[in-house]
């Protein structure tokens, strides 16, 4: 599972958090004013594979205003949470109306990925009113200082991602697409040569860089997620399997490692 972390303003979100997030995914960060120039201007984000963007809870003690030098600054400000939250939503409605063509490397629409907002206090804030947006507790100060142990908040985000993934399956046979669903992993394989016309609500099939060869796995059920660690263990233990092997392996089952 792979999210774009990132906030209006500066979050409570140190290292620690980070890290502390890239044990049950695979986390990068970056500021909110920086995200839509991105995905839009940025070659690297076709090339980029993110099952979710997630709005972090604003500082309550941070703001930002325009220094000298016409950059902007961070000042103390006990009214920037609720400011944050506003400038969040305002990022959260201009990614959902990017262009139909911004996509990423396996042809899926930035614009209809998950968003996902953290809350501490778990209150949905009257910002995001409107907008396709999911709420998330989030855990991870409580985990980081107070001891407390349940990874409710990753596996919330795991759910939202799937549920997605269910729903993009659902069109993936229109836009020339053979679908399996095999011990709780979705599998996609080109049937028809795609074309740029190939297009659903989900899919831009002019930006699919993929080669299918074979099956691909693109989602899974958090109950089977064994199943590919079975496989695993089992080309491990073969004492015939070699390097094809286990390249064909993480090439058919690239979100295992993730």
């Amino acid at each position: 599972m792979n999210l774009l972390l990132t906030c209006s303003t500066t979050p409570d979100f140190g290292r620690e958090a980070l890290d502390l997030w890239n044990k049950f995914c695979i986390a990068d960060w970056m500021p909110g004013d920086e995200v839509v120039r991105y995905l839009l201007f940025d070659p690297s984000s076709e090339f980029a594979s993110i099952d979710a963007i997630i709005f972090l809870e604003p500082n309550r003690s941070l703001a930002f205003g325009e220094g000298p030098d016409g950059r902007l600054i961070p000042f103390a400000d006990m009214t920037s949470s609720w400011e944050g939250a506003w400038c969040n939503a305002i990022i959260s409605e201009q990614i959902r109306t990017l262009p139909e063509s911004c996509a990423m490397r396996d042809g899926r629409k930035w614009k209809k990925i998950p968003q996902i907002v953290l809350t501490k206090s778990g209150h949905r804030h009257e910002a995001y009113d409107g907008l396709d947006v999911e709420f998330v507790v989030d855990v991870t100060e409580r985990i980081l200082f107070q001891g407390y142990s349940s990874p409710i908040t990753w596996n919330k985000i795991e759910q939202i991602v799937n549920q997605y993934h269910r729903r993009a399956l659902s069109e993936y046979e229109r836009v020339g697409f053979i679908v399996t669903v095999d011990h709780g992993l979705y599998r996609v394989r080109g049937a028809l040569h795609k074309k740029t016309s190939n297009e659903s609500e989900f899919y831009f099939g002019g930006k699919d860089r993929r080669r299918f060869h074979r099956f691909v796995t693109i989602g899974r059920e958090l109950d089977k997620a064994d199943h590919q660690a079975y496989l695993f263990e089992q080309l491990l233990n073969d004492p015939k399997a070699g390097e094809r092997e286990f390249h064909r392996f993480f090439e058919e089952t690239f979100r295992f490692h993730r």
